[in-house]
């Protein structure tokens, strides 16, 4: 799908990048990268497939076909204590 239509598309169901961006705790170029094609992230595609209600593969055709990376660390909880200073 055109990176346009996406960002159209979005705008009629009320989510700008911006938004989406916040949602997800991303940036706003990390979104715009997803959409233009320019990086892959399954968190985002899947969520903008969300949005509009859509696959993501009738989205970004054989873009996600892939399964996503692990993660390379486990991620920290907010409420997690620092480790000690040595």
């Amino acid at each position: 799908m055109d990176p346009d239509r996406i960002s159209y598309l979005l705008r009629r169901k009320g989510w700008t990048q911006v938004r989406i961006a916040a949602e997800l705790g991303v940036s706003k170029a990390v979104v715009g990268n997803v959409i233009h094609s320019r990086v892959t992230s399954h968190a985002v595609a899947n969520f903008i497939g969300a949005v509009l209600g859509r696959e993501v593969d009738r989205i970004w055709p054989g873009r996600y076909a892939h399964a996503p990376r692990p993660l390379r660390r486990p991620p920290v909880s907010p409420d997690a204590e620092e480790p000690p200073m040595t």
